[in-house]
């Protein structure tokens, strides 16, 4: 930090497909200056 038009930004993301994930890992990873998974997790099962 400490420079103009730096921001950290967090996003709690859902796909319905892991490749739609991938594709979107693919398209932001050249275009920003460093780009950290912190977790990946299957969808829980729901219980009435």
């Amino acid at each position: 930090m400490g420079k103009e038009w730096t921001y950290f930004m967090y996003a709690d993301l859902e796909f319905d497909h892991l490749t739609q994930f991938e594709e979107m890992v693919k398209v932001l990873e050249p275009v920003v200056f460093e780009f950290v998974i912190l977790g990946e997790y299957t969808q829980a099962i729901k219980i009435n």
